[in-house]
């Protein structure tokens, strides 16, 4: 594209569009959930760890993995697949689609992918957890057994391990075929399975991982720190290792190694040194988030293997013994740069070896956490209880055809399921199985088959009455019991023991590490037993894994707690797996020891009888201060026969009768009470109503008793009833503030300068997000004020682009943050704001910004004049400052008002019909700013410019693609001037003449089916066939409409090209090449034979590509595949800044000496490798030619004279045009490198190009090709 008019367009504060769960513009540091309390993080991933979040300034000249291929130089209009996956996973709109639109889940029968792939796949489209009326499946599996590999199944069904076999010595070959004939492994395991030198078998698991959101990340962040401040190690190693232990003493142990591991060549695996866990790639010595997530991994191992005689630990072994599971958490890579063995599973482990007397040598199990969301804690802990399973001889749970199930859907969040042998990822409660699903594969007995070997955890508490273990009482009424259901007919029995009438509340709930990822295995059933044994109340509630029961009015007496294991029937009913942690809590109140409120009613009889009477008298005096004022409404009955009355004085109780003369006198009742309650008490025929709110009382209490007998007396009976009132607390729901909805960045509430006190409300674990403009170079400083003793609020600044700035992360009261602005324009910053413990608490914001003053001095007089810069208000179609997030306008925006702000860019789409005439007017004033305006294919292409110096632009351009399509429009003011603008549009369709031929004849058709290949399903990107860098030619089979997907390893920066090879007189195939985050980075959509795609990594680390080859015109044919993946040596290079006068003189418009060379198609010379000077005048861009062969480097190094340095742009094409590497010179950047591999034998093209007009930047480029004769 030879459109070269387009300044840096404030492209580094644009929203990267990155495909995440939030939404498409989200930064990767702006997602719709709580930051984190730590230092901000870099900027490395956002929904996964190969997903490199990329500087938005590659919209204009490079592929950017947010978005389209490249906006500068692509010039293919021949598109049918999506360049990229967009919000949520959803293209961009293009109406002609025909490749798969986004790395899908699944694939419907057509072949065509359509599911958002942000969340992850729930189940395989042979793999349903659902019926059609939305209930999950829960039968029992039903039919033939399933098929079993055998030696005579294994060549059908397992290729690779069959030819595996056939290439061991005849004793090796022995073992295999013992080991396969006693072992029941399920046929469907057979593309797993592969055998060891020695003839053991192993397992490569490849079982596909759901992307992780940037959001995810940051909430296993938070929940490790806590879990490191609840649940301390009981050490660190010198490294920061935190050393945990599940049963310490037990007499097996599972290692989880994080801290790297080297072997010799006599290990099972051959030699290896394998790297430490280090997500956050900052060497060694674990990091806060490492140590965090370590934590969380081994909880949730613990968890799975809770019901076993087994510790699970993170302290290293000096010396591995036969009962000693070692599982290696490490890179896919070596320290070496070496791969590791089977690099591209999530898993490798070999079958049934614990307890071997050479355990040590089939050890350790391998888990690589940068093919399981680059260390997610949730991922990486499934994955190795899955591999240490294997070790303990367990098979794949599978379902139907495939060897991983997927589970079951919930019908909450806190019960979907799936065995830990199948795939776990996203799912609630995962377990050890049976089989006890419609569809499985595989009955063995898990339980059995690792307690077996292990021996069961020791019975905290017995299965009867007769044996229940007491509870733990914590302090005054309450009390708590930790246990573990080991085998599925353990019942725990615990027992409690109320002191006198009164009630009893447990709570019981399985040990899980997070509401929204539980990981428990326990589903719990609660009965509360009456002394005899007789059940009183169960609790067992469908959708959740707890239990809870609430009794009162209870004798006093033993009750007990019966903790089982169940199964949850809307889901899976079986209660076969449900075993693990758990813990009750509770409170056992007797009546008389809990008094909210008394109310006094007294009651008078006076009686005359003859008696002896002999008196004692007694008399106590208490002064009693309370803070409560009672209301009390009642009714007073005079009665004359017996008469009952109870008398409480702080706690003590007394009950007296007529038969007995008592005279007794009250004056008040001690109660506390800070609530407003109401109750009603009928006591005999006395009704009290009493209404509790609070102040302040001083009561004095005198008891005297006086009792007469044998005497004529008259006496006189007071009987005080007392009402003891049990008040209930009623809690307030939040109730939140009128700026809701905005819970999202995208959703932020616009802020001002004028917003001196915001009055706002955090509900829970609410989050706010707001919008605050800032002048270029201002400071902006933000108060959010509210009381630490309510609620711990934190709150986070970031810039438009998603870096965060400035943090509040106190204890105390109030946060302060403030930022003084770089860019040096106006922009937008965003504010959140969120509670550390979740508490809801009303809040207000304070904010303030000051702009930079102008001074201007005039030295002819002595006078100063100060400008003040007023701070620019964009308008509300922002953000729209990056081409992914484009306002989207249509051809009845007549007269569209926006502004541009400074240095801001605004982006348009545009749609338009096949063969349109679209028509653009920008209208401005010239004098006010200088804007211009570029329109854009979808392909990146330039096709219409607006860059007049007069007021307003004229753009226009007729489509030829002939389908309907959409063009973008970027904005921007040449001189970073602000101004308001509008934009009109009008596109003129092409009328439709149909010519109708009448034709008679007959065909006779015969249609022979296709017979797909071996590779099937390979429909969706979540079931793509694994290939590797030696796949020379893997033979395939497109079915008409069929969609094939490949996943392909890359080490990082290396360069990966493949060819796919076919007819085109039998089928147009087409193929595209996708990064692990969705983005496509290289297409073949050629009208001729065979399809070449070639991408250099650009990550730094070893990842995984997505390939996606599917046919044009649904024609089925054969076709194969090539791969060659080039691995970059490491060359350290120093370079000399070089100083203004090692250039030469070069000026505009004599230019240098390689002119014409600023197009491509009309160069006149091949330039050698060599040293070459030259000058960028107003804008233009410099070509030079060179040939490498096939798999050489070219290397362009390029220096700026510093003298008249300006915004460089400097990449390495094909000879077509299209790019294979591109570096940016920009604010006073003087050189840069670009290196890429030759992905085929020719010429290839140099571009330096110069990036603002009325410049003439001087540089001086050093071409170099390696590699090659």
């Amino acid at each position: 594209m030879t459109i070269v008019r387009v300044r840096r367009a404030a492209m580094a504060t644009a929203l990267v569009c990155v495909a995440l769960a939030m939404g498409c513009m989200a930064p990767p540091h702006m997602a719709a959930a709580r930051p984190l309390r730590t230092k901000i993080q870099p900027n490395d991933n956002s929904d996964n760890h190969n997903a490199g979040a990329q500087d938005a300034a590659a919209a204009l000249a490079s592929a950017s993995d947010a978005g389209l291929p490249s906006l500068k130089d692509l010039d293919v209009d021949r598109i049918k697949a999506p360049s990229a996956i967009g919000a949520a996973g959803r293209p961009l709109t293009v109406q002609r689609v025909k490749a798969p639109s986004s790395l899908a889940a699944e694939a419907p029968a057509n072949g065509k992918a359509k599911v958002d792939r942000i969340h992850g796949p729930d189940s395989d489209t042979d793999n349903s957890s659902s019926s059609s009326n939305g209930k999950a499946r829960r039968s029992l599996a039903v039919g033939a057994p399933p098929s079993k590999l055998k030696m005579n199944t294994l060549k059908d069904n397992a290729p690779a391990a069959f030819a595996e076999l056939s290439e061991l010595p005849p004793a090796a070959k022995k073992r295999a075929q013992d080991k396969l004939d006693k072992m029941d492994i399920p046929a469907v395991d057979g593309r797993t399975l592969h055998f060891g030198p020695d003839g053991e078998p192993y397992v490569a698991d490849d079982f596909p991982v759901p992307p992780v959101s940037r959001e995810r990340v940051e909430e296993e962040h938070g929940r490790g720190r806590r879990f490191l401040t609840e649940n301390p190690p009981s050490s660190y190693d010198n490294n920061g290792l935190p050393i945990y232990h599940s049963r310490p003493g037990a007499p097996n142990t599972m290692v989880l190694d994080f801290d790297g591991h080297t072997t010799t060549s006599n290990n099972y695996w051959g030699a290896f040194s394998a790297r430490p866990y280090d997500p956050s790639n900052d060497g060694t010595a674990f990091s806060s988030y490492e140590q965090g997530q370590i934590a969380l991994i081994w909880q949730r191992i613990a968890e799975d293997y809770a019901p076993f005689n087994i510790d699970v630990t993170t302290e290293p072994f000096v010396t591995q013994g036969p009962t000693d599971m070692h599982v290696l958490i490490t890179l896919s890579v070596q320290t070496t740069g070496y791969a590791m063995p089977r690099h591209t599973s999530g898993g490798v482990a070999v079958l049934n070896v614990f307890g071997s007397s050479i355990y040590e040598y089939y050890s350790p199990a391998l888990v690589y956490y940068d093919n399981l969301g680059d260390g997610y804690a949730p991922y990486i802990s499934e994955a190795a209880s899955h591999e240490a399973g294997h070790n303990f001889g367990l098979n794949h749970d599978g379902y139907g055809s495939s060897s991983y199930y997927r589970g079951l859907d919930g019908t909450t969040s806190a019960n979907s399921w799936a065995p830990i042998m199948g795939i776990g990822y996203g799912k609630a409660v995962t377990q050890f199985s049976n089989g006890e699903y419609a569809g499985a594969t595989n009955t063995q007995d898990d339980v059995s088959i690792i307690g077996g070997q292990t021996g069961f955890a020791a019975d905290e508490a017995g299965d009867t009455p007769a044996t229940a273990t007491s509870v733990t009482y914590t302090g005054g009424n309450d009390f708590k019991a930790d246990g573990v259901i080991s085998v599925r007919t353990d019942k725990d029995w615990w027992k409690v023991q109320l002191a006198g009438q009164g009630s009893i509340s447990v709570y019981a709930t399985p040990w899980y590490s997070s509401t929204d990822t539980p990981g428990n295995n326990l589903d719990i059933k609660l009965t509360v037993y009456d002394s005899n044994g007789t059940p009183i109340a169960v609790s067992s509630p469908s959708g959740s894994t707890d239990a809870s029961v609430s009794l009162a009015s209870l004798a006093a007496g033993s009750y007990y707690i019966e903790i089982d294991g169940v199964g949850d029937p809307a889901v899976l009913a079986t209660d076969y797996g449900s075993l693990g942690q758990y813990r009750i809590t509770g409170s056992v109140v007797a009546d008389g020891t809990t008094t909210t409120s008394t109310t006094t009613t007294t009651t008078t009889t006076t009686t005359t009888t003859t008696t002896t009477s002999t008196t004692t008298t007694t008399t106590t005096t208490s002064t009693t201060t309370t803070t409560s004022t009672t209301t009390t409404t009642s009714t007073t009955t005079t009665s004359t026969t017996t008469t009952t009355s109870t008398t409480t004085t702080t706690s003590t109780t007394t009950t007296s009768t007529t038969t007995t003369t008592s005279t007794t006198t009250t004056t008040s009742t001690t109660t506390t009470s800070t609530t407003t309650t109401t109750s009603t008490t009928t006591t005999s025929t006395t009704t009290t109503t009493s209404t509790t709110t609070s102040t302040t009382t001083t009561s004095t209490t005198t008891s005297t008793s006086t009792t007469t007998s044998t005497s004529t007396t008259t006496s006189t009976t007071t009987t005080t009833t007392t009402t003891t009132t049990t008040t209930t607390t009623t809690t307030t729901a939040c109730v939140n503030d009128g700026l809701e909805s905005n819970n999202a960045y995208t959703t932020a509430t616009v802020l001002s300068t004028s917003d001196v006190a915001l009055n706002a409300v955090i509900c829970g674990g609410d989050v706010d997000w707001y919008r605050v403009p800032v002048c270029g170079g201002g400071t902006v400083s933000i108060t959010v004020g509210f009381s630490q003793a309510v609620s711990d609020l934190d709150a986070v600044l970031y810039t438009q682009a998603g870096a965060g700035v400035s943090t509040g992360y106190s204890t105390s009261d109030n946060e302060e943050l403030s930022h003084t602005d770089t860019t040096g324009y106006d922009t937008l910053y965003y504010l959140v704001v969120y509670s550390y413990n979740d508490q809801s608490t009303a809040y207000d914001i304070s904010i303030s910004v000051d702009c930079p003053t102008t001074t201007t001095t005039t030295t002819t007089t002595t006078t100063t004049t100060t400008t003040t810069t007023t701070a620019c208000v964009n308008d509300g179609l922002e953000s729209n400052n990056a081409y992914t997030a484009a306002t989207v306008l249509s051809t009845s925006d007549v007269a569209l008002n926006a502004v541009i702000c400074g240095g801001d860019v605004d982006w348009y789409r545009v749609p338009v019909c096949g063969g349109g005439t679209v028509s653009i007017t920008v209208g401005f004033s010239q004098a006010a700013s200088d804007l211009d305006a570029v329109l854009y294919t979808q392909a990146g292409a330039g096709v219409s410019t607006g860059y007049s110096t007069s007021d307003n632009e004229e753009l226009s351009h007729t489509d030829t693609t002939g389908y309907d399509t959409l063009y973008y429009l970027v904005v921007y003011s040449y001189n970073d001037q602000s101004t308001a603008y509008d934009i009109s549009i009008s596109v003129d369709c092409p009328t439709t003449t149909t010519t109708t031929t009448t034709t008679t004849a007959t065909t006779t058709t015969t249609t022979t089916a296709c017979v797909n290949d071996g590779l099937e399903s390979n429909n969706a990107y979540t079931t793509a066939t694994v290939l590797s860098a030696n796949d020379v030619a893997v033979n395939a089979v497109i079915c008409d409409s069929d969609v094939d997907w490949y996943r392909v390893p890359v080490c990082g920066g290396g360069t990966v090209s493949i060819t796919v090879g076919f007819s085109q007189a039998v089928s147009d195939l087409d193929a595209v090449l996708y990064t692990q985050a969705g983005a496509g980075v290289s297409t073949g959509y050629s009208t001729s034979d065979n399809e070449e795609l070639s991408h250099t990594d650009t990550t730094g680390y070893d990842t995984l590509y997505y390939l996606v080859v599917y046919s044009y015109n649904d024609q089925s044919t054969a076709y194969d595949i090539s791969i060659s993946v080039d691995c970059p040596t490491t060359t350290t290079t120093t370079t000399t800044t070089p100083a203004a006068g090692d250039f030469p003189s070069l000026s505009c418009p004599a230019n240098d000496g390689y002119e014409p060379n600023d197009n491509r198609r009309n160069l006149q010379r091949t330039f050698s490798p060599g040293t070459y000077y030259g000058v960028l005048c107003n804008g233009e861009l410099d070509w030079f030619k060179v040939r490498a062969c096939r798999h050489g480097v070219i290397r362009a190094h390029v220096d700026l004279d510093p003298a008249t340095a300006n915004s460089v742009n400097v990449g390495i094409h094909r000879n077509n045009g299209r790019p294979l590497g591109l570096q940016r010179l920009r604010d006073g950047d003087l050189e840069t490198d670009v290196a890429v591999y030759a992905p085929y034998d020719g010429e290839y093209l140099v571009k330096v190009a110069g990036f603002v007009r009325r410049s003439a930047p001087i540089y001086r480029v050093i071409i170099e090709v390696v590699g090659c004769s």
